[in-house]
């Protein structure tokens, strides 16, 4: 009965030292998890960002075919009634086209805003991921410094077990 406080002690530190080291494990993986959901959170954003850009460019050539076509009916539509294309009715026409123009210039500018809103987000996510990981990976160092800061305390106990025999 006399070796069962060192026996004790001895077990006592192992599995401190063991669990320690399985918790420091897991918080690295946790880490690398973390890190690779930043990573593919940003990954998205850029693919979110890219269609877009495509669905506007789309839009915008939609659009621009609409406003030419819009504009050569008007056209036609003024000379067959006998009017000219100058004058006041040439400055409506005009009128009319530079405000198909703004329009598709606004469509152009709301996509790339909507496209670098996008990437701004993913950046953030990816930034903010990157921290949380880095927060779990020093955790998973401290823990794993305690784990022997602990096994070292834990031999003075043992040392102490056998000392009071």
């Amino acid at each position: 009965m006399e070796a069962l406080p060192i026996i004790l002690a001895v077990v006592g530190t192992a599995a401190s030292f063991a669990g320690s080291m399985q918790q420091s494990k897991a918080q690295k993986r946790v880490a690398g998890q973390q890190q690779a959901a930043a990573e593919q959170s940003k990954r998205i954003a850029g693919q979110n960002a890219a269609a877009i850009e495509a669905e506007t460019a789309e839009t915008v050539r939609r659009e621009g075919i609409a406003a030419n076509t819009a504009q050569s009916k008007r056209r036609a539509l003024a000379a067959a009634g006998g009017g000219t294309t100058y004058g006041s009715t040439g400055a409506l026409l005009d009128e009319q086209r530079a405000r198909e123009t703004d329009y598709i210039n606004w469509l152009k500018k709301s996509g790339q805003s909507q496209a670098a809103i996008e990437r701004e987000k993913g950046q953030y996510s990816f930034l903010t991921g990157s921290a949380v990981a880095a927060g779990t990976k020093a955790r998973a160092k401290a823990t794993k410094t305690k784990a022997f800061v602990d096994l070292t305390s834990g031999g003075s106990n043992i040392y102490s077990a056998y000392a009071d025999l």
